[in-house]
C-alpha cells in the first residue's frame, strides 16, 4: 500500500525542529508558497503593511522584529519573528491577520537556528505491512507531530486570550471615539446655558472650568487627527528645562486655581539646565500627566522628580497621594474612556503614551494604591553642554555660601527646595511656619528668610522688621501657584515667588536680591529700553467686547513676526491676523527670529514672542533684540502660557513691552496690537456696530455648530477642519479597498472615527452615513457594507466641497 506522506511529514519534522530548540522566541508564519518568487512577494507585501501601518511601523522601530524566508522542503515559508513581548506578539498577529487570514503563531523557533531540510524524506514513503521500521518511523513522527500540535494549541489558546484583551482595548476607544463629538457638544451647551444663569463668581469659575476642558479636548482632537494622518514628527533640538517647567506651572496654575494640592517639583543636580529633546511634545506628556495626578489629589502633594536615568534618558517621575487607580482602570490607563456621568478620561493620556513611544521613550506605571500613584515618563536626550561643569552660575563669589532659614510645613517641598539652594552651597535650615517663634529661634544670625511670611505671627513680622535695619536680611515670600490670593505690598518683603521653584528661578531670585547695583540683572542697554518703553502690563490690559476677526483689518497693511514653536497656535495668529489683512512671518524659535528681523527689507511692525521654545527660548531672544538699536523702539508682546508673577516680571526686564497669555484670548490680542500699532482705541460701541460679515448656510456642514464646539473660536475649528481632511479627505478610497479585500473590522474601526469626528465638527449628514454603516456590524449585516460604499463616497465627497466653501467665506 502506498501512502504519500510527503508534505506531511515535511510539517511534523519542522515543527519537531521549532518546538525542541531552547532560549527560542515567538513567530507568526504568515503564509507558504511554492515558489522563492511568490515568497518573496509575500515579504515585500508584509514590509509595505509595516510601512504604512503606524502601530507595526512603531513597534517594529521598538522591538526591531524581522520578516524572514525558510525553505521547507520544496515549500518557502514566510515568518515574522524576534519578539520581546507576547502583547506586541498579538497586536502585530492581529493586524496582520487582516492581510494575510491563513497566518498564525508558532512557538520556539529560534532565529539562529536553520532548518536542515537534507534529512526530510522528498520522495514517496512506500509503505509495506512488513516493513515494521517505516511504521516505527511514521508512529514516531505522528507522536512529535502531536506533541507540537499540542504545543502550538496551548499558544494559540494563549493568543486568543491575548486576542480578547486586545479587542476590549479597541471597543474601548472605538467608544470614546464615537462619544466625543457628543462630550463636546455637552460641554458646549454646559457653557451656554450657565452663560444664560448669571455672573456670580460661582458661574465665572465654572464657566472658566468648562471652556478650559472644551478648549483642551479640541487639542486633543487636533493631536488626534495629526497621529492619525501621521503628521506628527519628533524633532529633537536644545531647549532650556526650567523655561519649559514655568511654561508647564502657568497652564497648571490656570486649570486648577484655589487648589489645596501642593505641587513639588523635585530636581537633580546632575541633570542638565539645556536639553536636546522635543520640547513641544515633552511638555504635552507632562502637563497631561501633572494633570491627571492633580484631578485624582484633592488634597495631599503631586511631585515630579527629575533624574537621569543612565547617561542618555531622562526619568520624570509623577507621584500623587490620590486615591489611587482600581486595577481594571489601570489595566485601561492610556484607552480613553467615559466615567458613569458622562465625563471623558483618558484621551490626554491616550495621546501622551503614543507621543512617548514616538520619542523612543516609554510611560511606566510603577505604582497604584490607596496611597497614591506612581507613572515614570523616560525619554532620551542629548546633553549638548556635557563638558560643563556648572550648569547654573551665579556672577560673583560673594553670592554664594549664604544662611537661608526656610519656614515650610510641607517636609518633600522644604527638601526639594533645600536641595536647590545647596546647589549654590547655601546653609539651609527648616522650620514648619507655624512653629516659628522669634525668641526660640534666631532670625538674625541668617541672610535669607523663605516662606509664607505674610500669614507668619504679627510678633514673628515684627521682629523681621527690627532685624532688617540693623543688617541686610533678605526676605522673599513664598505661597503656592494655585493661590489667587492677592497681597499688597510690604515694606519688609524683597520677593515675592510662587513654588514650585526651579533651579534657574531660584538661581535668577539670588542674582536680583544680592546685586546691589543692578547690573546683573540686565543688560544696561535693554535696562535703559525697559524704562523709557511704552510698557503695558496685564492689569492695564483694556479688554474689549464684541471683537471679531474682522475689526483686525484696521491694522491692514501690517507686519507681524509671530515666534511660536506649536503648530496649533502658529495656525491660530495666523487664522486671525490674516483674515484681517496683517502679513505675518512666522518663526519657530528664538534663533528663527533674529533670522528673520535681519533679512533685507522685512520691516516688522511688532513681534508677537513665545517664551518656551526650543533652540532659543525668547528671554534670550528678547534680550538680543534689545541689544540693537535697530529695533530700539520695535514693540515686542509676549504671548505664554506663563502666568507667574516671576516669570511676567522677567519678561519685562529683558526688555518686552506687554504680556498676553495663553490659550489666546482674541480680545486681548487686539488690545496688545491697538495699544503699540498706533490705531485709535476703538470703544465697544463701535465695534458692536461694524457690519458683520454675512453667513450664509452650507449644506452638508453646521459650521456654527462646529464653532460652538471650538470653544467658540473660529480659528481653533479652522485648523480642526484642516487636519481632519488631512486626515480622512482620502477615506472613501480607503474604505473602499477595505471592503474589497474583506477588511470589514478595520472598516469597522473607520466607521467609528468617521463618527466622533463628524459629530463634533458637524457634519451631520456624513454623521448618519457612517452611523447607518456602523450599524450593519450591530445587527450582524456585514453582507451589506459593500452597499454603503458608494454612499460613503458620495457623502465624502459633499463634505469636502462644504468644507473649501466654508474656508473661502
Amino acid at each position: 500500500m502506498k501512502l504519500n506522506f510527503k508534505y506531511l511529514i515535511s510539517i511534523l519534522l519542522f515543527l519537531s525542529i521549532a518546538t525542541s530548540v531552547e532560549g527560542s522566541t515567538q513567530a507568526i508564519i504568515l503564509a507558504q508558497a511554492d515558489n522563492e518568487v511568490i515568497a518573496k512577494k509575500q515579504k515585500d507585501k508584509y514590509a509595505n503593511i509595516v510601512a504604512t501601518d503606524k502601530t507595526l511601523s512603531r513597534l517594529q522601530h521598538r522591538e526591531n522584529f524581522t520578516a524572514n524566508i525558510d525553505k521547507v522542503d520544496s515549500k518557502y515559508i514566510v515568518r515574522v519573528d524576534s519578539f520581546k513581548s507576547g502583547e506586541t506578539l498579538a497586536t502585530t498577529y492581529l493586524t496582520l491577520k487582516e492581510y494575510f487570514p491563513n497566518a498564525f503563531v508558532m512557538e520556539n523557533i529560534e532565529k539562529n537556528d536553520k532548518v536542515v531540510t537534507d534529512k526530510i524524506v522528498t520522495k514517496e514513503v512506500i509503505v509495506e505491512s512488513e516493513d515494521r521500521l517505516s511504521w516505527i518511523a511514521i508512529f514516531s513522527l505522528a507522536i512529535v507531530g502531536i506533541l507540537s500540535l499540542f504545543v502550538s494549541s496551548l499558544q494559540i489558546r494563549k493568543i486568543d486570550n491575548r486576542y480578547t484583551k486586545m479587542q476590549e482595548k479597541q471597543h474601548t476607544l472605538e467608544l470614546f471615539l464615537t462619544q466625543m463629538g457628543e462630550n463636546i457638544y455637552s460641554l458646549t451647551k454646559e457653557v451656554i446655558e450657565d452663560g444664560e444663569d448669571g455672573d456670580s463668581s460661582e458661574v465665572k469659575l465654572k464657566l472658566n472650568s468648562v471652556k478650559n476642558k472644551l478648549f483642551d479636548e479640541t487639542r486633543m482632537m487636533i493631536y488626534f487627527l495629526r497621529l492619525k494622518s501621521k503628521k506628527i514628527k519628533i524633532i529633537q533640538e536644545k531647549f532650556n528645562l526650567n523655561t519649559m517647567l514655568s511654561n508647564i506651572l502657568g497652564t497648571l496654575s490656570s486649570n486648577f486655581s484655589n487648589s489645596k494640592t501642593e505641587l513639588i517639583f523635585d530636581i537633580d543636580h546632575d541633570v542638565p539646565k539645556i536639553i536636546s529633546s522635543d520640547l513641544l511634545h515633552l511638555s504635552e506628556i507632562l502637563i497631561e500627566l501633572l494633570q491627571n495626578a492633580m484631578q485624582n489629589t484633592i488634597e495631599g502633594q503631586v511631585k515630579l522628580d527629575i533624574k537621569l536615568s543612565g547617561k542618555d534618558k531622562l526619568s520624570f517621575r509623577i507621584s500623587d497621594t490620590g486615591v489611587g487607580i482600581s486595577g481594571e482602570d489601570l489595566e485601561h490607563l492610556f484607552i480613553p474612556t467615559y466615567t458613569d456621568d458622562g465625563e471623558y478620561k483618558g484621551v490626554g493620556l491616550y495621546v501622551s503614551s503614543e507621543l512617548a513611544n514616538m520619542m523612543g521613550g516609554e510611560l511606566v506605571v510603577e505604582k497604584s494604591n490607596s496611597q497614591g500613584t506612581t507613572i515614570s515618563c523616560i525619554v532620551p536626550f542629548v546633553d549638548p553642554n556635557s563638558e560643563e561643569k556648572r550648569k547654573y552660575r551665579l556672577p560673583d563669589i560673594t553670592y554664594v555660601k549664604k544662611s537661608v532659614l526656610l519656614c515650610e510645613n510641607n517636609k518633600d517641598a522644604a527638601k526639594a527646595i533645600k536641595k536647590m539652594l545647596g546647589y549654590f552651597k547655601y546653609d539651609v535650615d527648616i522650620v514648619a511656619s507655624q512653629k516659628l517663634i522669634s525668641k526660640v529661634v534666631d532670625i538674625s544670625k541668617y541672610d535669607m528668610i523663605m516662606g509664607d511670611i505674610v500669614n507668619l505671627d504679627p510678633i514673628d513680622t515684627g521682629i523681621i522688621q527690627v532685624i532688617r535695619k540693623e543688617k541686610p536680611l533678605k526676605v522673599v515670600n513664598i505661597s503656592s501657584a494655585f493661590s489667587t490670593e492677592s497681597f499688597h505690598p510690604h515694606d519688609y518683603i524683597d520677593e515675592w515667588l510662587k513654588k514650585p521653584l526651579s533651579q534657574e528661578r531660584l538661581c535668577d531670585l539670588i542674582i536680583v536680591l544680592f546685586d546691589e547695583t543692578g547690573k546683573q540683572s540686565v543688560n544696561a542697554k535693554a535696562k535703559n529700553r525697559v524704562e523709557n518703553t511704552k510698557i503695558i502690563h496685564p492689569k492695564d490690559m483694556k479688554r474689549l467686547s464684541n471683537i471679531k476677526t474682522e475689526n483686525f483689518k484696521i491694522f491692514n497693511g501690517t507686519k507681524v513676526l509671530v515666534v511660536e514653536d506649536s503648530f496649533i497656535d502658529q495656525k491660530l495668529f495666523q487664522n486671525i491676523l490674516e483674515r484681517g489683512g496683517i502679513k505675518v512671518v512666522l518663526a519657530n524659535n528664538g534663533e528663527e527670529a533674529l533670522e528673520k528681523l535681519y533679512q533685507k527689507d522685512q520691516n516688522i511692525d511688532l513681534v508677537l514672542m513665545d517664551i518656551s521654545m526650543p533652540v532659543m527660548d525668547g528671554y534670550e531672544a528678547i534680550k538680543r533684540i534689545r541689544e540693537d538699536d535697530k529695533f530700539i523702539n520695535l514693540p515686542i508682546v509676549a504671548a505664554t502660557s506663563m502666568t507667574l508673577d516671576s516669570d511676567i516680571e522677567k519678561m519685562f526686564r529683558v526688555g518686552a513691552n506687554a504680556y498676553i497669555g495663553k490659550p489666546l484670548n482674541i480680545s486681548y490680542l487686539y488690545a496688545a496690537l491697538n495699544h503699540f500699532l498706533g490705531v485709535e482705541n476703538s470703544t465697544d460701541e463701535e465695534n458692536s456696530n461694524r457690519k458683520e460679515k454675512v453667513i450664509q448656510d452650507i449644506q452638508g456642514l453646521d459650521f456654527k455648530q462646529g464653532i460652538k464646539n471650538a470653544n467658540g473660536s473660529e480659528e481653533l475649528y479652522l485648523e480642526v477642519l484642516n487636519e481632519f481632511v488631512l486626515a480622512y479627505g482620502d477615506s472613501n478610497n480607503t474604505i473602499r479597498r477595505m471592503v474589497e479585500e474583506n477588511r470589514y473590522q478595520q472598516a469597522k474601526r473607520l466607521c467609528l472615527d468617521m463618527k466622533g469626528l463628524t459629530s463634533a465638527i458637524g457634519a451631520y449628514e456624513m454623521f448618519d452615513i457612517v452611523d447607518s454603516m456602523y450599524k450593519q456590524y450591530l445587527y450582524n449585516n456585514v453582507h451589506l457594507i459593500p452597499k454603503f460604499v458608494e454612499t460613503y463616497d458620495d457623502g465624502l465627497v459633499k463634505l469636502m466641497k462644504a468644507i473649501e466653501d466654508y474656508r473661502k467665506m
